[in-house]
């Protein structure tokens, strides 16, 4: 239910997006009148041209990357609008979008600045401008509202609509834009800092795995770009400032999509060198712009491709991952990224004068709960990786406590053993030279034994097995016992606990030595055979001797001690006998196809 409530939720906030994002560059009918006709005249004066200027009709909005390219610096706007009689509380002016800064003057006086006009000029490209005009600047009859504007070349500048009207409607109609282009920027370059921050704290905890941070530097790239959102004075060249900030979101394609192909174990060196040349491309394709070389089409054709791959990118992985978990988490994520997609193509198409001068920039809006969701995925892995890696060190402290007490009860029971026989005899003052050697070369085999499982280099089991046989191989010799190796099929590779293989140990040297007391053999077989079991390696310890009956004398052979040892390993344990010989055949798992 919780779930259920989630997504529903996030359907709620997703339409209520989609409602907004056409009302924002919908025409409010807000006012007496709204000024979409003007006169234009390029000039630096500081004061309104006279009429008799040689001023050009155009329509607002104006934006002087499509119709004049080459031009920056100092341009005039001038609109009249009539009053029948002037307002007891005045009018309000309300600009949705001007760039880079403007003044306001109505009758030649000036209203409204919003701050220096000159180099370095106060950025104001974001943040509608408005102001109340009081009435003893107004007259009735005819009015003259004129606007002095800065902008740079080829840099998306100009005027929108401009709208005059009551200024309590205006006033909260500049509550809301303000809040939508200025407060909102604020909030999501905050968001991306946050995200930043987890990404680069993550990359460095987690052995500087190279996924966490690439997603710290597409969140920097991030917050750069949206950090131009409001920031008004910047203390950098206009040009390098302006390469920086247009920069920002190609490079966050760059990081986003290298991020998103480590996150789902994906290594694609050529697909990454590409996408960092076409952002080297891209960024000195926005200088060109701004000098005026290329328009700004070109410049996004560039950046086109690095925004295809890295959407294409965030929509195919975002949609596989929510099918293939299931989770709510993952479903979200994919949500808000298939919502983000369409806003950043819509803001591609603002900054190729593909739409209105007007239209807002809300894809942050959406991308902001999309870097909290990958930003809490995240947390939930490398959360994952350290529970994880508890519970490894905590299997390690009790393997390596399991593995003392192994070695502990098996000296007690293997090398103690021996080593009280032969106390026994000393001490009884019995002592047969043949059979106290004999007793210690016993202990000396446990010893060996105890040893070799314990302190295996690689783990393989293989050569702990070779050197069982071949410390027993003199001994077998002196009472005319051969050894016949067939072991060459045995995988190489095998690698086994050292209690694992401690036990086979045990039940092959078991299985040597009931050769040796009862079998009367010549020979004993080592060899690889076809296992019972799936996913087992079998070999048997085969010899040639008279055989025995298994049920009435396997207590008295060990043989209960071997399937005990079997059985407490997981290895499987078969004996076979006859009077043509005894097999004792042995299935190990094999951990290589776990």
């Amino acid at each position: 239910m919780p779930a259920r409530r989630s997504l529903t939720a996030l359907l709620c906030i997703g339409c209520w997006l989609a409602l907004w994002a056409f009302g924002c560059h919908a025409s409010p009918a807000v006012g007496p009148s709204t000024l979409d006709h003007a006169h234009f005249l390029l000039t630096e004066e500081a004061l309104p041209p006279p009429d008799r200027s040689a001023w050009t009709e155009v329509t607002l909005p104006d934006n002087w990357s499509a119709r004049r390219r080459d031009a920056q610096g100092t341009g005039w706007y001038r609109m009249t609008f009539n009053l029948d009689s002037v307002p007891d509380d005045g009018l309000a002016i309300l600009v949705q979008r001007l760039s880079m800064n403007g003044e306001f003057f109505v009758n030649g006086i000036r209203v409204l600045s919003g701050g220096r006009m000159a180099k370095p000029v106060t950025r104001n490209w974001n943040n509608p401008l408005f102001v109340e005009v009081p009435r003893t600047v107004l007259r009735a009859g005819l009015n003259v509202l004129d606007i002095r504007l800065y902008t740079y070349r080829n840099n998306n500048g100009g005027l929108g609509t401009v709208r005059i009207g009551d200024p309590e409607t205006l006033r909260a109609k500049h509550a809301f834009l303000h809040a939508v282009h200025v407060n909102g920027s604020i909030f999501s370059f905050a968001v991306a800092l946050v995200a930043a921050f987890i990404g680069i704290v993550a990359w460095l905890r987690m052995g500087h795995d190279a996924m966490y941070g690439l997603f710290g530097l597409a969140m920097v790239a991030w917050a750069v770009r949206y950090a131009n959102y409001f920031i008004q004075d910047v203390p950098l060249d206009q040009t390098a400032y302006a390469v920086v900030v247009n920069s920002a979101q190609g490079w966050f394609f760059i990081f986003f999509t290298q991020f998103l192909l480590r996150l789902t174990s994906r290594r694609w060196p050529l697909t990454e060198r590409t996408l960092y040349l076409v952002g080297v491309l891209g960024t000195f394709g926005i200088y060109a712009a701004f000098q005026a070389w290329v328009s700004l089409s070109v410049v996004v054709g560039i950046w086109f491709f690095v925004w295809l791959p890295g959407a294409a990118a965030l929509l195919v992985i975002s949609a596989c991952n929510a099918y293939k978990s299931r989770s709510i988490l993952a479903s979200l994520v994919a949500i808000t990224a298939w919502l983000y997609v369409p806003l950043t193509v819509r803001e591609l198409l603002i900054t190729t004068n593909l739409f209105p001068f007007d239209a807002s920039y809300i894809a942050h809006y959406v991308g902001m709960p999309l870097a909290v969701l990958i930003s809490w995925m995240l947390i939930d892995r490398v959360v994952e990786a350290a529970r994880s890696a508890a519970v490894a060190d905590l299997a390690s402290a009790r393997a390596a406590f399991d593995e003392r007490q192994r070695i502990t009860q098996d000296m007690h029971d293997g090398l103690g053993l021996q080593l009280n026989a032969a106390l026994r005899v000393v001490e009884r003052g019995d002592i047969d030279r043949p059979k106290f050697a004999a007793l210690l070369r016993g202990c000396l085999d446990e010893l060996r034994l105890i040893v070799d499982s314990a302190a295996s280099d690689s783990g393989e089991f293989l050569p702990l097995l070779a050197s069982l046989r071949i410390r027993m191989q003199s001994k077998l010799e002196s009472i005319g016992i051969a050894i016949h190796w067939q072991m060459q099929r045995f995988p190489d590779g095998l690698i086994l606990p050292p209690g694992m293989s401690m036990q086979i140990l045990r039940m092959v040297q078991e299985a040597i030595n009931n050769t040796i007391k009862h079998a009367r053999a010549s020979v004993i077989d080592f060899q690889v055979v076809e296992s019972r079991r799936p996913d087992h390696i079998a070999f048997v310890v085969r010899d040639n001797g008279i055989g025995f009956v298994p049920d009435a004398s396997s207590t008295g052979r060990g043989l209960s001690g071997m399937q005990r040892r079997a059985a407490g390993v997981g290895v499987g344990l078969a004996v076979e006998s006859s009077p043509r010989g005894t097999s004792i055949q042995i299935e190990i798992p094999d951990l290589r196809a776990k």
